[in-house]
């Protein structure tokens, strides 16, 4: 009976510290105050960066940085504890385009620079949420960063 009530503690434990972990590495953590922002008024050449991101795969697959920081959709709590998990190129599933129409999702993008921008994807309903990270490297923009779905709150 003591086993399974330290089970039951150790698993409820291990969720506690996974939403936790999530939320801490879902919340932007620069020094500067990053500024909310519609899509009109980002960064020279980022939107349409992202239509063609979104529409082409084989220019998606150029503009990552393998291996890719992040963490995975629906992550758990040893995973998140260990902060080295990165995407490989066999490993990545192709992004498409978001739509606001299809759901309960809201798109929100943050200028940290004119050289980098936060895309967070969340369902405010829900709690879920995923976040991408680009950044212009020697000219062009590239995805540096993805956290997949998982419970931001």
């Amino acid at each position: 009976m003591k086993f399974w009530w330290g089970f039951l503690a150790g698993a409820f434990l291990g969720s506690v510290l996974t939403m936790w972990f999530v939320k801490e590495r879902l919340q932007d953590n620069s020094s500067s105050e990053p500024q909310a922002t519609a899509q009109n008024s980002l960064p020279d050449g980022f939107a349409e960066f992202l239509v063609r991101f979104s529409a082409d795969s084989l220019y998606q697959m150029e503009h990552i940085s393998f291996p890719l920081s992040g963490f995975p959709a629906y992550a758990d709590s040893l995973t998140l504890a260990r902060k080295d998990f990165r995407y490989l190129p066999d490993d990545w599933v192709l992004h498409k385009s978001f739509d606001p129409e299809t759901g309960t999702f809201v798109q929100e993008f943050s200028i940290v620079s004119e050289d980098m921008v936060i895309e967070n994807i969340q369902d405010p309903q829900s709690g879920f949420g995923m976040q991408r990270r680009f950044a212009r490297l020697q000219g062009d923009w590239h995805l540096i960063y993805y956290a997949g779905i998982n419970k931001v709150r």
